[in-house]
């Protein structure tokens, strides 16, 4: 399943998949569909079905510089003690719009994925969910890095 901000369901061609029942939706305008969206992913999870959750929320303009993480991948992880296997896309910053909906449209091209090891929630029983969320957000960023310099 993927969790999405629920513009996606309107936007081209991304609607057909994401709109066909096997996604979860978070509409970021109202704390209820919000806290929906967190319920029905702990839902899924213990059904073990595995959950992709974008924890930046958007594509920055600042890209490849990313902006910082939101709560609920990490909170969720530590409720439900379920690990994180971060993702750094390299490249969808440049084949993806950034901004609102179609604004600027991507292109065709390669895109790279690197899949880290997981990150267990145990391993943070005494550092807590904020040092979960910046040690995951260095793993990611540490490839962009190194392709794109220290931009930060």
């Amino acid at each position: 399943m993927f969790m999405g901000k629920t513009e996606i369901n309107t936007w081209p061609l991304f609607h057909i998949f994401f709109s066909s029942g096997m996604n979860i939706s978070v509409n970021r305008e109202s704390l209820r569909g919000a806290r929906n969206a967190f319920e029905h992913a702990k839902e899924e999870l213990r059904k073990g079905h595995n959950v992709v959750i974008y924890p930046e929320g958007t594509i920055p303009k600042s890209a490849p510089k990313m902006i910082p993480f939101k709560n609920g991948a990490f909170k969720l992880s530590m409720e439900e003690n379920i690990p994180i296997v971060p993702v750094t896309f390299t490249r969808n910053f440049m084949r993806l719009q950034a901004g609102p909906a179609l604004k600027r449209l991507g292109g065709p091209g390669m895109v790279e994925a690197i899949i880290h090891d997981p990150v267990y929630p145990k391993d943070y029983a005494d550092k807590g969910m904020t040092a979960m969320k910046k040690d995951i957000f260095a793993t990611i960023e540490k490839p962009l890095k190194e392709r794109y310099g220290n931009y930060g």
